[in-house]
Parts: structure tokens; C-alpha cells; sequence
């Protein structure tokens, strides 16, 4: 990470957080918004269009929706590079303080600041359990049958049914989605390169506290940790996966635990370092 070789400058950098799904970003980005200094007349924050880079379900209609997205997002990309190639300014990026989406990161044209990269990772089991809760809790609230069927079945199912159907299809699902976020390859080694040499900052969710102090005195404003959001309601306090699962569920995700693995050592080293 190039935490201690940048001196911020909000006229130079433009901070770029790559929300990982489910890795407590919802409630980061909620406190960054409400402390970078906006660059008037535009917002602090642009929000990306997603992606939708990574799914647990199969079939035509998700296929579909990950299409739009993914073409509402290209087109997006399409205008700013087009802008950036005729030497105009990209209004949208450089006037905000932040951008922030569930985006692969160097599919992001940043304009003409330097981007500097934010990312939180999280134990890849304990990501998978929040994913099913609070995806479960969204279908119960809203389950639109047209459209979610498929969705519906399968959320329907306990959790330990429902890990075992991903076990089975893990040759042919995106399942190592934190890797995706950060390389192209998704995979560990391309990834931990990629946060050596090019993130400002990336912490485990578990230090949370310590990432928002960090990033607070690197941009020099009071950023504390908030109120969590986004969490599955109906999670049971004390939900454990059992550990003949969760040791499957570790050796399909091999490649997220490694890239968390290596974020907690390396972000342990330099909170100890200030």
C-alpha cells in the first residue's frame, strides 16, 4: 500500500473507493460522504454504475440483468474516455471529491487526478453469510415473482443447503468475487500485487475503527466509524457454520482467503507503524 508515500491533494487525487459487496462499505462510504469537501458545483461522491460482477444464482433473467448493467456501465465509460480523448473535461469525475461503486477497478476512466484506491475485504465465509441473510431478507420484503423467481427458490433454502449448492457448482461461479473486484485475472497473486503497489489504503472489515482513523488523518478530516448498514435483519446474532463447512467453503474461496489473509498482515503492519 502507498499509504505513507502520498501527501493528499484533493486539487490532484481523486479518492476511489472500490466497494466490495458486502464488505461494510454502505457504511464508509456514508461517512466519507458526509466529510470530503464537495467541489462545487458537483457533488462529494459519483456513484459508478455497477457491474454486477459476481452472482450466486443462474438463468436467463439474471443473465439479463447483469447485461444492462453492465452496458449501462460501459456506456458511462464510452462518454468519459471520449471526453478525456478530445481534451475536454470529465465533468463527473473531475468535480467530485470521491467515486465509489460495485466496479472492477481498472475499468474506471478517473479523469485527470490521480486515483487514489480504497478497499475493505472481510473473512470470505462470514461474507457468504451476510450475503445470504441480507440477500434473503430483500426477497422476503420485495419479492417481485416476475422478475425473482429463481431468486426466491433459492433463497428459500436454510443456509447450509444453500452453501451446498454453490459447493457443487463452484468450477462454473464467479466465487472468488473479492479477488474479481481488485484484477481482471481474479485470482491472489495478481491481486495482492495490485493492493501493494496502487491502493492508498485496504483493511479487514474486522478493523474497521482503525481503517476510518487512518484514512481520516491521511485526508485530513474527522472520519469515525458509523452505525453499520446494509445488514441482514433476520441473521441470528450467534449464527456459526458448522466447521466441516466451513472448511469446504475456505477451500472453494481459496483465493479471497488469501488476498484477506494478506490485507489483515499488511494493514496490522502499518496501523502499528502511526
Amino acid at each position: 500500500m502507498i499509504y505513507d508515500d502520498v501527501t493528499y491533494d484533493p486539487a490532484k487525487h481523486l479518492i476511489l473507493f472500490i466497494h466490495i459487496r458486502k464488505n461494510g462499505g454502505s457504511t464508509l462510504l456514508t461517512r466519507l460522504s458526509e466529510v470530503l469537501p464537495a467541489r462545487p458545483p458537483a457533488q462529494t461522491a459519483r456513484r459508478l454504475g455497477m457491474q454486477g460482477l459476481e452472482s450466486h444464482d443462474q438463468g436467463f433473467l439474471l443473465m439479463h440483468e447483469h447485461a444492462r448493467r453492465r452496458l449501462i456501465h460501459w456506456r458511462q465509460e464510452i462518454w468519459h474516455e471520449t471526453r478525456r480523448m478530445l481534451g475536454l473535461s470529465n465533468a463527473s469525475m473531475d468535480t467530485v471529491a470521491m467515486a465509489t461503486g460495485h466496479v472492477q477497478l481498472d475499468s474506471i476512466r478517473t479523469g485527470r487526478r490521480m486515483p487514489l484506491m480504497i478497499t475493505t475485504t472481510r473473512d470470505p465465509v462470514d461474507r457468504m453469510v451476510s450475503e445470504y441473510f441480507f440477500t434473503r431478507d430483500k426477497v422476503v420484503a420485495n419479492p417481485r415473482p416476475a422478475r425473482a423467481a429463481k431468486k426466491i427458490s433459492a433463497w428459500a433454502m436454510e443456509f447450509e443447503p444453500w452453501a451446498e449448492s454453490l459447493l457443487e457448482q463452484a468450477d462454473r461461479l464467479p466465487l472468488n468475487g473479492q479477488c474479481r473486484y481488485i484484477s481482471p485475472k481474479g485470482d491472489f497473486e495478481s491481486a495482492r500485487r495490485i493492493i501493494d503497489e496502487r491502493f492508498l489504503l485496504a483493511a479487514p472489515l474486522s478493523q474497521m475503527q482503525r481503517f476510518t482513523e487512518l484514512l481520516g488523518a491521511k485526508l485530513n478530516v474527522g472520519l469515525t466509524e458509523g452505525r453499520r448498514e446494509n445488514a441482514g435483519r433476520s441473521r441470528p446474532a450467534r449464527f456459526e457454520v458448522p466447521a466441516q463447512l466451513r472448511s469446504r467453503i475456505e477451500s472453494a474461496l481459496a483465493e479471497d482467503v488469501a488476498l484477506h489473509a494478506h490485507v489483515s498482515r499488511e494493514f496490522t503492519a502499518l496501523a502499528a507503524r502511526h
